[in-house]
């Protein structure tokens, strides 16, 4: 159930954030990062997203410089998800 969440979760993150989000969901499946096309760190992101009441963990960068996220599915329904992925993109 849970990748199954995570599967839904990265197709929303694409659907929404378009070519700034590259998701790809953890071995776990309880997780999706993202790679974003932005100039911004990942704790400026993190900072502003918790300001709009999401919680997203910033990660190490990609190999090409930019900022990775992490969100995890287990806590947010699935019909939740494009509010706020619509949220996470006026953070960047």
């Amino acid at each position: 159930i849970h990748l199954a969440k995570a599967m839904e979760l990265a197709e929303t993150v694409g659907k929404v954030l378009g070519p700034k989000g590259k998701p790809r969901i953890g071995e776990t499946g309880f997780h999706v990062y993202v790679t974003l096309d932005t100039d911004l760190s990942g704790e400026t992101i993190a900072r502003r997203a918790k300001e709009k009441g999401l919680l997203i963990l910033p990660e190490k960068e990609s190999e090409e410089g930019r900022p990775t996220i992490m969100l995890n599915n287990a806590n947010v329904a699935v019909e939740d998800y494009e509010a706020a992925m619509v949220l996470l993109k006026e953070c960047l």
